[in-house]
């Protein structure tokens, strides 16, 4: 059992593995796997960046689906964007 967060160690390689949630199930599939290596200073590192990197696009993501959910439910008038430009 490996002690950083979402990852494994198996056989002495360590991997990370990852749901992903519901939003993002199209593009990524239901898990995320990924060989880390055997080094495990090296392995917590690039499991750090993968979540923050994840976490970051899903968040992302997810803002982006629920304003196009809330434009929806708007009438056609009130749901254009309008574009500033400095």
């Amino acid at each position: 059992m490996s002690y950083i967060q979402y990852t494994i160690c198996c056989n002495p390689t360590y991997y990370y593995i990852r749901r992903v949630p519901k939003h993002a199930v199209k593009q990524y599939g239901q898990f995320i796997m990924y060989s880390l290596g055997k080094c495990s200073d090296l392995a917590a590192k690039i499991a750090h960046r993968l979540s923050v990197l994840l976490q970051n696009t899903w968040a992302e993501k997810l803002i982006v689906l629920k304003l196009i959910l809330k434009q929806q439910s708007l009438p056609i008038s009130q749901s254009r964007i309008h574009f500033l430009h400095p």
